[in-house]
């Protein structure tokens, strides 16, 4: 989840929510990235397991 609160609560909300990650405005493409590699490793991994 993108968002622009930063604050360690909107965080637990944004999980609580059911987001993946939660990535505080101001982001940088290296930031971004991270995220997204996170995801999709994560993602591939449990393909992997469940195959």
């Amino acid at each position: 989840m993108l968002s622009a609160n930063a604050m360690p609560e909107h965080r637990d909300q944004s999980r609580e929510a059911g987001a993946d990650i939660h990535v505080p405005k101001p982001i940088t493409a290296a930031t971004l990235l991270a995220g997204i590699l996170a995801v999709t490793s994560q993602g591939c991994a449990s393909e992997q397991t469940t195959a």
